[in-house]
């Protein structure tokens, strides 16, 4: 993900394109999120991606419970 970053070099036409990088885009799915509590959480290392995901192919997705018991 670091070498999709957008330099200075990049013009706002290739923003636009998003063509300065090659490969595919990412999914990252995370269900039971609150599970992760307490742990080392793996997905602090996506936290500087975050912000740039559209221009960078990433796309995250966090589902946590929601405290409703099912019987």
């Amino acid at each position: 993900l670091k070498g999709r970053l957008p330099g200075q070099e990049i013009t706002p036409e290739q923003l636009r394109r998003r063509d300065w990088w090659t490969g595919p885009r990412l999914f990252v799915l995370v269900d039971d999120f609150e599970m992760l509590a307490g742990q080392e959480n793996p997905l602090l290392k996506l936290i500087p991606y975050i912000p740039h995901g559209t221009d960078i192919g990433l796309h995250l997705a966090v589902v946590r419970g929601t405290g409703i018991e099912r019987k």
